[in-house]
């Protein structure tokens, strides 16, 4: 039978989370795992994996471990669970820039083939008391996540609303990939 507590695969990938500098009051694993565990649920849904999130913030350390029956999907959870600290980070307001292995110019590691666009989001007139960068990113980053599952691209929103700028930046493997989630980013801004 199928024991609920059993790993499902042979592959098995372990992501580190910064904490260092983070406020446990912040609850942090509490963001990264979501309410009634729905971010974990979310990538596991998506890429067939098992998710988990070992560690306390009291302790200083966090962990995801993914298991996967395969290196595909593993790799998918690995993504999209980095994509995830990295939103939650920028919903806390805490600057990580994970390095995630772009090209630093040099030639050497440059993703072939990469399309980006950003979107400035207009916030003249637009009270900060609104939060309108929380309600752009959405429950949990539930927008910025349905733009990622329905176009394939990275979708960032950077920015501070009490400076009065905020902007989207669409990166993804072609330009087609890129209109589409920069029109899902521009209906967003609109409503």
């Amino acid at each position: 039978g199928k024991g609920k507590g059993k790993a499902k695969g042979d592959v098995v990938r372990k992501i580190p989370v910064d904490l260092e500098g983070v406020d446990p009051g912040l609850r942090p694993r509490g963001k990264l795992v979501g309410i009634r565990g729905a971010n974990v649920f979310h990538i596991q849904d998506h890429t067939g994996t098992r998710v988990e999130v070992n560690g306390q913030e009291a302790e200083g350390w966090l962990e995801f471990v993914i298991s996967a029956s395969d290196h595909e999907s593993a790799d998918k959870a690995v993504e999209m669970c980095e994509d995830l600290i990295a939103n939650v980070f920028e919903e806390l307001g805490i600057s990580r820039r994970q390095s995630k292995g772009k090209s630093n110019g040099k030639g050497k590691g440059k993703t072939r083939g990469e399309a980006s666009r950003t979107i400035s989001v207009d916030l003249e007139g637009v009270d900060p008391g609104l939060r309108p960068r929380a309600k752009l990113v959405g429950m949990r980053g539930a927008n910025i996540f349905h733009i990622q599952d329905h176009t394939g691209a990275r979708v960032e929103l950077n920015g501070v609303e009490a400076e009065g700028w905020l902007e989207f930046v669409i990166t993804a493997g072609d330009a087609e990939t890129v209109d589409k989630a920069a029109e899902m980013c521009q209906d967003l801004t609109e409503n």
